[in-house]
């Protein structure tokens, strides 16, 4: 059972590349500087480097450890960083072959993971949509999605929701029930995976099975992921929440909302060339506060229906631009 005080947020994203660790590491950090008991966990099994985001050697036991040794006590993980309030559980650690853990074992970090105590605890996942990513997500019903503002990251990210919903729904129905048996078969039999939406499965299923039909609507209600920008150029860029609402509502049926932004920074690259954390390198850097001000966020309003707060996301991205700018 996770601790009332702890608050878990998974952060995943549709692609590689788009800064998923970067904001995985110096969220973490920013919550720790903020006085918030903060553990940040690579989750990113096969492909762990968060490490290096936080500036440290990968010398450390860590998840792949603790997947061949469960007795191995989870909470001995932990390494302690140079900030106070951090403690940081390495992923792969110096174990390799870990893209693939059995169910069994996922189960069990999970369980692990609920049971650690932390105000904050951050999962930085793998990027795509591996049952991995998609099961460690689904861990709480609100969860970080970082995208980019170019196109391909775009679908990338809706292709991760819909991955995650339809994941969502067939693990949550009984195993050999007619609602779970006909989404299956909705999906195996497309001849377009692309075009099937979470409405059209409520259709198909509603017809046979009403209670089933309710049951999933009410899943997807309360399913709100937030979005955080990265690499993001300027105010224009602002068309993009109107354009994944749109999508999202009628391609997923859901409301996500709006949580961050962190414009383009050569701080960003400069901090990872020099191996240490965006916040060590230059805690002043417009990336760096944009991180800050998104911790902020968080600590005030991670537990509030956001989605339909949109025009309070883009006055408060306007107002920090505008500051950047002056």
């Amino acid at each position: 059972m996770m601790r009332n005080e702890t608050k878990i947020i998974p952060i995943a994203g549709g692609k590689g590349g788009i800064g998923k660790s970067l904001i995985a590491a110096n969220l973490s950090i920013a919550l720790a500087q903020l006085g918030h008991s903060t553990i940040v966990i690579d989750l990113d099994l096969g492909g762990s480097n968060l490490h290096l985001m936080l500036g440290l050697q990968n010398e450390n036991r860590g998840i792949g450890d603790y997947v061949h040794n469960p007795k191995l006590p989870f909470e001995s993980l932990c390494v302690q960083t140079e900030w106070p309030h951090l403690k940081f559980i390495p992923g792969d650690g110096t174990t390799p072959f870990l893209a693939n853990i059995s169910y069994a074992g996922k189960q069990n970090i999970i369980k692990e993971i609920q049971n650690l105590s932390a105000e904050y605890i951050i999962l930085d996942l793998g990027a795509g949509t591996s049952f991995n990513t998609l099961d460690f997500f689904q861990i709480v019903n609100r969860g970080i999605l970082v995208t980019s503002g170019d196109r391909i990251s775009l679908i990338n990210m809706l292709s991760f929701l819909k991955n995650f919903l339809l994941r969502t729904i067939d693990r949550t129905l009984p195993r050999n029930s007619k609602a779970r048996i006909q989404i299956q078969d909705i999906y195996s039999q497309s001849s377009n995976r692309a075009k099937v939406t979470i409405n059209s499965v409520l259709n198909t299923i509603r017809s046979s099975d009403a209670e089933a039909a309710n049951h999933i609507s009410r899943l997807c209600k309360n399913i709100q992921p937030r979005i955080v920008y990265n690499m993001i150029h300027g105010l224009q860029e602002l068309r993009l929440v109107n354009i994944i609402n749109k999508s999202a509502k009628n391609i997923l049926s859901i409301n996500p909302s709006h949580m961050g932004v962190v414009f383009v920074d050569q701080a960003v690259p400069d901090s990872i060339r020099n191996s240490v954390s965006l916040l060590r390198y230059d805690e002043k850097s417009i990336a760096a506060q944009c991180i800050f001000c998104l911790a902020g966020d968080i600590t005030q309003s991670w537990d509030e229906d956001l989605s339909e707060a949109d025009q309070v996301y883009i006055k408060k991205t306007t107002d920090l631009f505008n500051k950047f700018t002056e």
